[in-house]
């Protein structure tokens, strides 16, 4: 929760007050008194803001859709931030620019001249060319976009990790031994004694398998069960891992059915289950509250639709960079 608060509670806090202050300086620039200045920043400015907060508290709202009691409760007490960051930039803040704040107004004046100039200079050429900026944009936006339809999620896999240190070390030599990854995850099963036999001789014949193990010791054979480890040939948070995974349950509920499955494979597969299977659902969810809020925000529907559009393709894009830079590795190594 901490995370969120930093994150996105300071996030839109400072975008709220810069906005709110951008729009005060504005209008005292237009000669309105400090009063005056502030009343109509709080009519314009003041309600850009309050509409966002709502927007950005529908988005954290649509956690509680997910089956993770976790992030459940991240929903619920979530959408609190925003609206605690907008209550003070409609509070607080317009009482500091009447009162103490009233020198901001000619603070940064001439250090901001020069990026202020450089900036309008920016936006006239986007204007003068807007076909150009506009074909340049969308095909930067499109091209992110189509990256991020690449995104893998789940555990980071073993040729993922440091480059250099005992972990890389290790994972060489464990390599050159004759080993394959996939053996640093191996899935486990608990399983009744009676079928131990016959489910590790299924089990090591599947696809994807690398071996199993039936692990030695009276410590491991209580209560009438024992621990089968299986040891994938490929991570599983990879495809093929993935598709082991599922393979060694199916075998293993079918000459075993009362046998427990657990591990770093299966357990990441259900995790990643519970936060995928629903996300249609959730950005279902989120577009429309976002679109009937900028509605009522904009009075326009074009407006609403594009902004909704617009918003869809940056963080697709910011995904699309996110599969570029770790897991393709494009600059990785720079930053």
């Amino acid at each position: 929760m901490e995370f969120l608060i930093a994150l996105i509670g300071l996030g839109v806090a400072i975008d709220y007050s810069l906005l709110m202050i951008s729009r005060w300086r504005e209008e005292r620039a237009r000669g309105l008194s400090n009063e005056d200045a502030v009343a109509r920043a709080m009519s314009t400015a003041g309600r850009s803001i309050a509409f966002s907060a709502l927007i950005v508290a529908a988005g954290l709202l649509s956690l509680v859709l997910l089956p993770v009691p976790f992030l459940r409760s991240l929903g619920y007490a979530g959408l609190f931030i925003p609206l605690v960051s907008a209550v003070v930039a409609l509070t607080l803040l317009p009482v500091i620019l009447a009162g103490p704040g009233r020198r901001l107004g000619n603070a940064s004046r001439c250090r901001d001249a020069g990026r202020g100039r450089r900036r309008q200079a920016w936006a006239s050429g986007v204007v003068r060319h807007r076909l150009l900026a506009t074909a340049a944009g969308l095909a930067i936006l499109g091209t992110l976009l189509g990256f991020a339809t690449r995104l893998s999620v789940g555990e980071p896999r073993p040729g993922s990790q440091a480059t250099a240190g005992p972990a890389y070390d290790g994972l060489v030599a464990l390599r050159q031994a004759g080993f394959p990854g996939g053996v640093l995850a191996p899935v486990e099963i608990v399983a009744p004694d009676a079928t131990v036999s016959a489910l590790s001789r299924r089990l090591n014949t599947l696809p994807g398998v690398y071996a199993t193990l039936v692990a030695p010791g009276a410590e491991w054979h209580q209560a009438g069960t024992a621990v089968v480890q299986v040891l994938p040939a490929g991570p599983t948070s990879s495809p093929a891992g993935n598709a082991t995974v599922s393979s060694v349950r199916s075998q293993t509920a079918r000459i075993s059915p009362q046998a427990l499955v657990t591990g770093d494979g299966p357990f990441e597969a259900d995790v990643v289950n519970a936060l995928y299977s629903r996300f249609p659902a959730i950005l279902g969810l989120v577009a429309a509250l976002s679109l009937l809020l900028l509605m009522r925000a904009f009075r326009s529907v074009v407006l609403s639709v594009q902004a909704l559009v617009l918003n869809v393709l940056s963080v697709g894009a910011s995904y699309g960079a996110l599969v570029l830079i770790w897991q393709y590795g494009y600059g990785s190594k720079a930053i």
